[in-house]
């Protein structure tokens, strides 16, 4: 499928994989619209595109906000009358014994990486029914398939996410809207989400893009075929 002048939204775009991912769409020319909740990052990433000839815009959202996320939606759609595809990027992620969580952190995880999401795609989806067609695509990563060591709540977060992507794809079945779950994993924490255990390494900036141009791959399939799940995992090199 042709990329060329598509509404293309993504959460969590100001760094990380959303960032990576915007970069890479660049050359296929879409009209992207980033959203974040860090302002000044935003804006970095639109000079970046701009600069490189592609047409975005940002709107500072915390999706974790439902009236924001409301609000947002509607400002894109009075900008530019559709979406075209919603890519469920934003996330965070805590590494903790279960016991050393605060309330609030579980909270914020499940609101940011499950109830953000939910919560986009249900303010996206009445103009993609109306259109016909769109494209969903959650980023959900391995942690929505298989557990780990002191990320109990984290896991719980992504199987939740998980379990709304295989529902949504057989709700959504014969409206013309392909739903797709992306589960990254084995790489950087960074890689994906806004972390407060790794930090960024030039490893991590590298499969950053690479994992970009999968997804790219699979926005650009044709639209009478849908790619519904691709796990990627770092490969263990030989020794």
């Amino acid at each position: 499928m042709d990329l060329v002048d598509k509404i293309v939204v993504i959460t969590g775009a100001s760094s990380g994989l959303g960032k990576a991912l915007a970069l890479r769409l660049c050359p296929e020319k879409p009209k992207l619209v980033l959203l974040s909740r860090s302002a000044d990052k935003l804006q970095d990433v639109v000079g970046i595109l701009k600069n490189r000839g592609c047409e975005s815009s940002c709107f500072s959202c915390n999706i974790s906000d439902w009236e924001q996320i409301k609000h947002t939606v509607e400002y894109i759609i009075e900008a530019y009358g559709r979406i075209d595809i919603l890519i469920n990027n934003a996330g965070i992620l805590y590494e903790n014994p279960i016991e050393d969580y605060s309330v609030n952190t579980i909270l914020e995880l499940f609101d940011v990486n499950s109830i953000g999401a939910i919560c986009m795609t249900q303010a996206v989806l009445p103009h993609m029914r109306q259109a016909k067609s769109g494209q969903i695509i959650n980023i959900i990563s391995t942690a929505g398939v298989t557990p780990a060591d002191k990320s109990s709540v984290y896991n719980s977060t992504k199987y939740a996410l998980q379990g709304f992507n295989e529902s949504l794809k057989l709700e959504l079945a014969g409206s013309g809207i392909r739903v797709m779950g992306f589960y990254p994993g084995g790489m950087e924490p960074n890689l994906f989400t806004t972390s407060a255990v790794s930090p960024v390494t030039d490893e991590s900036s590298s499969e950053r893009n690479d994992v970009a141009d999968i997804i790219v791959y699979a926005l650009k399939q044709p639209e009478n075929l849908t790619i519904d799940h691709i796990e990627v995992r770092r490969t263990v090199k030989a020794k």
